[in-house]
């Protein structure tokens, strides 16, 4: 629901934000919303911000709680991010899986399009379509 409720907060627009009190993105990102991918976790939201006159990528920017480092961003160019419980991943201009923060497992190699960020798991879509769960197995969650 947390979720929902940020994206749906983040599809208005940012002058809308202001007058109804809800939390704007950070300092020094840019307000065209067009161009910015987002993802919020347990207490964290990770977002791309997209580079002029790029159709697509950008630096991953995080913000909210940082105790296991989830805010700690890679430097880089990301087509995609997903903000988890007490970790973040994103796949890369590269078409690599980057996860940081804690309790996320090991990334397993490959070309990814698609990562999604659990709570001490995550998944991703490999290019060739195929799915691949890594982290905590304790439900049969990353078979």
């Amino acid at each position: 629901m947390r979720s929902l409720l940020a994206l749906t907060a983040l599809s208005l627009p940012l002058s809308l934000l202001a007058d109804q009190g809800a939390p704007a993105l950070p300092p020094g990102f840019h307000s065209d919303l067009d161009d910015v991918s987002v993802s919020s976790g347990h207490f964290h939201t990770c977002a791309i911000e997209g580079r002029p006159g790029v159709e697509f990528g950008g630096a991953v920017r995080c913000w909210g709680e940082n105790g296991k480092g989830q805010c700690d961003a890679p430097s880089g160019v990301f087509v995609q991010v997903s903000a988890g419980y007490m970790h973040s991943c994103a796949v890369s201009l590269d078409e690599l899986v980057q996860c940081w923060g804690s309790s996320y497992g090991v990334v397993p190699p490959g070309l990814f399009s698609q990562v999604s960020a659990g709570e001490f798991h995550s998944c991703g879509v490999r290019k060739d379509g195929g799915v691949e769960c890594w982290g905590a197995n304790h439900w049969g969650e990353s078979t």
